[in-house]
């Protein structure tokens, strides 16, 4: 699917018109998320083409179904079912999209086939693509040690360490293959052929990834005890033997830290890869926000008339 155009103040309308018309073929990932992903992608990748928008978009409702996959779909299975089913989503990554097996039935075989066809066409702009199909192939791994700790957890008490869970929860929240798909459409993509300009990327990616993660924890916390998962408030609780507030304190800080490391980060980017490096702190910030008001599972914030300040007025 291509949208025609570049920027101005009708983007995220001719984006979300043709984001509505992709979800119309994969139903399961479409909903309330549509708008709120036009507008943000929008927002973050000013000047960029209308095209470059909708597929950032529509990577961010495939990470919306997979996370959904993983929640819902694999939870309840025994392990095998679990590796195969992930298994397949990170050969369709390493292939480029092709595959050599029929995809599950009903909302996962719309995660697949959503997933297939976003890595065909962008297996084409390489070296962006490995960075990416390393980053998402990771999550992918990432969600199976996590279900495996989540078990732990809610049938032995027993916690990881903070340093495995932050880095696991790194690799599980989502944010570094949205940053290297960022790069992939924006470039310039050789840019990564330099070793020093592929650190500089990586060293972005992750703090960005950690500073997500503990703005999920924060606002998840709750939900994720009740449903028995590991959460960085919960390690805080148990190693610090302190209050949820204090716990609370501790997560917020990190958060905070990574936050403010970003701006760096992207300066020491070459200067090539400047322009891309803002459009994904701008994104970061955007979900960062995001999380300060709602769950971007199942609560649309809203956006002020005109700008891109996120509100919970008329949030449903």
């Amino acid at each position: 699917m291509r949208v025609s155009g570049t920027g101005g103040a009708g983007q995220a309308e001719r984006v979300l018109t043709a984001l509505e018309a992709w979800a119309q073929r994969f139903p399961a990932m479409g909903g309330a998320r549509l708008k709120s992903m036009a507008r943000s992608c929008a927002a973050a990748c000013e000047g960029a083409s209308d095209d470059s928008v909708l597929q950032l978009a529509v990577f961010c409702m495939i990470l919306f179904g997979i996370d959904d996959l993983g929640d819902r779909a694999l939870a309840p299975l025994p392990d095998e079912e679990i590796d195969q089913q992930l298994g397949q989503l990170e050969a369709i990554v390493a292939a480029g999209g092709t595959s050599s097996f029929e995809p599950p039935v009903g909302a996962p075989g719309q995660v697949f086939r959503a997933l297939s066809g976003f890595c065909r066409d962008l297996s084409t702009r390489q070296p962006a693509y490995r960075l990416f199909a390393r980053h998402l192939v990771g999550m992918l791994r990432g969600m199976r040690e996590e279900l495996a700790m989540s078990r732990a957890f809610s049938t032995r008490g027993e916690l990881p360490g903070w340093d495995a869970y932050v880095e696991l929860g790194t690799r599980t929240v989502g944010i570094p293959p949205v940053g290297a798909v960022m790069l992939a459409l924006r470039g310039p993509a050789e840019a990564l052929d330099s070793a020093r300009a592929e650190r500089a990327v990586e060293q972005l990616l992750l703090a960005a990834g950690r500073c997500i993660r503990f703005a999920n924890d924060l606002r998840s916390y709750a939900r994720e005890v009740f449903e028995g998962k590991p959460n960085s408030v919960s390690l805080q609780l148990r190693a610090l033997a302190c209050t949820e507030v204090e716990a609370r304190a501790v997560v917020a800080a990190a958060r905070d830290a990574e936050d403010r490391a970003l701006p760096a980060l992207v300066a020491a980017l070459p200067l090539e890869l400047l322009p891309w490096g803002q459009s994904f702190h701008r994104h970061t910030s955007f979900i960062r926000d995001w999380y300060a008001i709602a769950e971007l599972h199942d609560e649309v914030p809203h956006f002020k008339e005109g700008s891109s300040v996120l509100t919970t007025e008329g949030a449903s």
